[in-house]
């Protein structure tokens, strides 16, 4: 085993998209209100064509395309020659900068599909039977780390046109124009296991009259298990299907979505509504005037039109807030128009419309290796330039009437009732939302007060009922784990059974179910203890049946509640857990556990004590946060604590024992906080400028003082979500026109990049290599750019190659390579900085290094064979050592024949020589 550099991974959250599993999302219009007036100064961040680096003129179309983030990419098609380099048919690089080269003698026939299995292998279908030299009908393996090709059983009998890998079954769903997988009868469309590449039929496939084919696959949804077939086709399991049907993994069953299409479909994405649909029909759900697109409901099959459709047959699509769609030819006839975009609010409708100056030639497949690129290919000659593969930059786009301002109503038509009370992040890209509100838009939905929020870094927003949620107002949420969601308010029933104030739902049974017996009164906040202990604060006498003062503990594990010492002697509103463990609570109390504590307080788990902190505040509090240092930020409506002045937020150092102001603090109540993407406090609550608005503000330890950001939102913020993508989620309440209180939520992002992958800490032995990576991106912005530093101090890329890149390359370790290294990432919008990653340069007689001593993997590629022989045979010869080994191998005091011998042993199986 190599032993080289010892990596600690940290994981943070992140607003990647995702969406509810067993839900269908509804669409949200999107209206934008006043000026932009950010305090920070951000560029414009347009968008535009740009030609991919590095890849020349091709001899023909490009079909396929895959890309792993800070990873291989792939083309595919029926080109053969790449500038003056032959590659038949197939291409990749290992990372966005490289040269693209040849995949190991590619295949002799064209490809059509690529999928990604891991960052190093791939699956390729198209219309083929030798791949790299091997015998592989129509669809193989390619590994990059050994450039090799392996068949797949017996393929497919026919043409492979598209290929999806579904992660949470391990396999690879594969259609086209066959009947025969595996040496099995599938119809058109197979699923492969990526345990044992053994083929499987999907109960009978899909099949025609005469021929059928299968021209794109979709899961509806991340992890969805349901699986979108479409083509062309008339039956799907034996049931009449028009060429796109629904497939149930755990049933084995098929159906049709609605009436399906009147020719076949070749394109599907998803989209904030439901499944677009693109292709060369005329009628979708037997509609007319759906000419080449249309969206559906594929769990519902449910059809509707978009506009009067596209001129020309639909391509491809790449959906999101802004589907673009692409056709076969120019819409006008001329070059450059024939990509669309099309906006599909209920009420704020904008039609199908042709998109900048594209390709000059159709667009065969659309795919999106990041949030800022997606990436064209087809048969065309220039996209203002002279390449055939193009990337547009999307951060540019907008939703219907915001060009000016960043903030956005989600949704205009609003929830009917009072509030929006809490929302939590429930996985990357999926929060949750809950109030006191029973309908949303004109759609009653009685008794439910939790919807799912899809909000993505392109501004990809829908709600969906999650379930018969609780009966009355929630005032808190908590996303204890992956697995489901806790609920707690004012309501006594979730989904018609009994549950007393707090409820849980499980993501996989997709039920509510009570916690024990429930508390006696309203719950107000909740908290993890990390221990599958789940902490209740409201207003009650009794957890269970047991006796606990206005807090409590309910075990997940043993379903059972306990107090927490004495409890509060008055009601507990919102709590925190530090990282050391003990949990913070704030609310209208005087005493917790019998010591004096006015308005906070901490319980130790580890002995079952209360704590004052310090004098406490001068009134209650409503909201608790720990900054990234370990203090303490309150707030609430207060005018002091002890004796320092603080209007309604104040900061605590459990170092130090003493609270502090923020500032001048905040002129109303503060509900709700957070920590935006750039390390600044993000409060939400009553406060107002001197222009009647914001009620969101955001305080910069930096400067130690204030902002508004942009121009705020009306009402009141009970509730916020700080995203790392640099989006910010408000909900709370506002007075509508009637003067009647109605719930409100918005969402902002300024476009400010975001770090998508952290460096990590290294511990590296003297005179070897070590690299760190941080990848980035933005919401809006169309380029990033990236520059290294040690200790807050830019490094050279002259003497430090790939420092303005995302992977920092050092040689050579040395006690000076020690340290804390960070990355600014920029874009025309603005800077973050990533997590400094310390890098340890270890003694050389420790341990990891004599074992790295005794490794015979000296070219350090992963393997031991041969070509470290060489390695090592060059080194003792005065060649170059680009891995920094020493070339005394057997420890003797002399590089020579024996340590060549002693590495040849060791390769072999043999022990270490020394």
């Amino acid at each position: 085993m190599r032993i080289f550099a010892f990596v600690r991974n940290q994981t943070h959250a992140s607003g990647t998209s995702m969406a509810l599993v067993g839900a269908w999302l509804r669409p949200l219009m999107a209206m934008l209100a006043g000026v932009l007036l950010a305090s920070v100064s951000h560029g414009q961040c347009p968008a535009s064509w740009n030609s991919v680096p590095a890849l020349p003129r091709l001899n023909g179309a490009v079909r396929a395309i895959s890309s792993v983030s800070q990873g291989p990419s792939f083309i595919g098609g029926d080109f053969t020659v790449i500038g003056d380099m032959f590659v038949d048919h197939i291409a990749w690089r290992p990372h966005g900068t490289s040269p693209w080269q040849a995949a190991s003698g590619g295949t002799n026939g064209p490809v059509y599909a690529i999928a990604s299995i891991s960052s190093t292998q791939f699956l390729v279908g198209g219309s083929f039977d030798i791949a790299g030299g091997v015998p592989a009908r129509n669809i193989a393996l390619f590994t990059t780390t050994t450039g090799q090709w392996s068949a797949l059983g017996h393929g497919t009998s026919g043409r492979v046109n598209a290929i999806i890998v579904s992660g949470a079954e391990a396999a690879a769903y594969v259609g086209g124009c066959f009947t025969i997988a595996g040496g099995i009868n599938t119809g058109s469309v197979a699923r492969l296991s990526l345990a044992n590449f053994e083929w499987s039929a999907l109960a009978q496939g899909v099949s025609g009259d005469s021929a059928s084919c299968v021209n794109a696959l979709l899961q509806p949804y991340p992890g969805s298990p349901t699986l979108i077939v479409a083509g062309a086709f008339s039956t799907a399991g034996g049931i009449p299907a028009s060429n796109i049907a629904r497939y149930e993994p755990d049933a084995n069953a098929w159906a049709p979505v609605g009436r399906g299409t009147n020719g076949p479909v070749l394109a599907l994405a998803r989209a904030y509504q439901g499944v677009m649909v693109g292709g060369e029909f005329t009628q979708a759900g037997g509609m007319l005037g759906t000419n080449h697109l249309a969206m559906c409901n594929p769990l519902g099959g449910a059809w509707s039109a978009l506009g009067n459709g596209i001129p020309d047959v639909v391509t491809a699509i790449a959906g999101d807030n802004y589907p673009i769609i692409a056709t076969s030819r120019a819409a006008d006839g001329g070059a450059g128009t024939n990509l669309w975009a099309v906006t599909v609010f209920p009420s704020v409708y904008a039609p199908p419309a042709p998109l900048a100056r594209g390709p000059d030639g159709p667009i065969y497949v659309i795919s999106s290796p990041g949030v800022t690129d997606t990436m064209y290919g087809g048969s065309f000659a220039s996209v203002d330039g002279d390449s055939s593969i193009a990337f547009l930059a999307t951060g540019g786009y907008r939703r219907p009437g915001s060009n000016q301002e960043p903030w956005a109503p989600v949704p205009a038509v609003g929830f009917g009732g009072a509030a929006v009370r809490a929302i939590a992040l429930a996985r990357p890209g999926l929060a949750v939302v809950g109030g006191d509100f029973s309908r949303y838009g004109p759609e009653r939905l009685t008794g439910v007060s939790l919807y799912s929020l899809y909000s993505d870094a392109l501004f990809t927003d829908s709600y969906t009922q999650i379930a018969p949620g609780p009966g009355g107002s929630v005032n808190a949420l908590l996303v204890p784990s992956p697995e489901g969601i806790i609920a707690g308010g004012d309501f006594s029933l979730a989904q018609g059974d009994q549950a007393n104030f707090i409820a849980r739902y499980s993501f996989s049974s997709r039920t509510w179910s009570s916690l024990g017996a429930g508390v006696d009164g309203p719950v107000f906040g909740l908290a993890s203890l990390g221990n599958q202990e789940v902490v209740a604060m409201g207003g009650f006498a009794l957890a269970g049946n047991t006796s606990a003062a206005n807090i409590a503990a309910f075990n997940l594990a043993t379903s059972t509640w306990r107090a927490l010492g004495a409890g509060l002697n008055g009601d507990a509103l919102a709590g925190v857990v530090r990282r050391s463990g003990e949990l913070v609570v704030t609310g209208r109390f005087s005493a917790a556990g019998g010591v004096p504590a006015q308005h906070v307080a901490q319980f130790d788990p580890a002995t079952n004590t209360w704590t004052s902190l310090g004098a406490g505040l001068g009134g209650p509090g409503l909201a608790a946060l720990i900054l990234p240092d370990g203090d303490l930020v309150v707030g609430g409506a207060f005018s002091h604590v002890g004796t320092v002045a603080a209007r309604n937020i104040a900061r605590y150092s459990f170092a130090a024992g003493t609270w502090s102001n923020l500032a001048d603090g905040l002129n109303g109540a503060v509900r709700s906080l957070g920590i935006n993407a750039s390390g600044d406090l993000v409060a939400g609550g009553d406060f107002r400028s001197p222009d009647g608005k914001n009620a969101v503000a955001r305080f910069s330890f930096a400067s130690q003082a204030w902002y508004p950001i942009s121009n705020g939102v009306p009402g009141s913020v009970s509730a916020l979500l700080t995203l790392n993508t640099g989006t910010i989620i408000t909900g709370g309440t506002r007075t509508d026109l009637a003067g009647l209180p109605q719930a409100t939520l918005a969402d902002f992002s300024d476009g400010t990049p975001y770090v998508v992958i952290e460096p990590a800490l290294i511990e590296i032995c003297p005179g070897h290599n070590f690299r760190l990576r941080a990848s980035a991106s933005s919401t809006r912005a169309t380029h990033v750019t990236f520059q290294w530093r040690k200790s807050g101090v830019p490094l050279d890329p002259v003497s430090f190659p790939g420092s303005n890149t995302v992977e920092l390359t050092i040689s050579n370790a040395g006690d000076q390579s020690g340290g804390l290294y960070d990355c600014v990432v920029s874009t025309d919008c603005g800077s973050t900085i990533s997590e400094p990653a310390e890098v340890i340069v270890l003694d050389p007689d420790s341990a990891p290094c004599q074992a790295i001593a005794c490794d015979p993997d000296y070219n350090q590629d992963g393997n031991a064979d041969i070509h470290d022989v060489e390695s090592l045979f060059n080194i003792i010869g005065s060649g170059d050592n680009p891995t920094g080994r020493d070339p005394d191998f057997n420890q003797d005091g002399n590089a020579d024949q024996g340590d060549i011998d002693a590495l040849v042993n060791t390769i072999a199986g043999g022990g270490c020589p020394y």
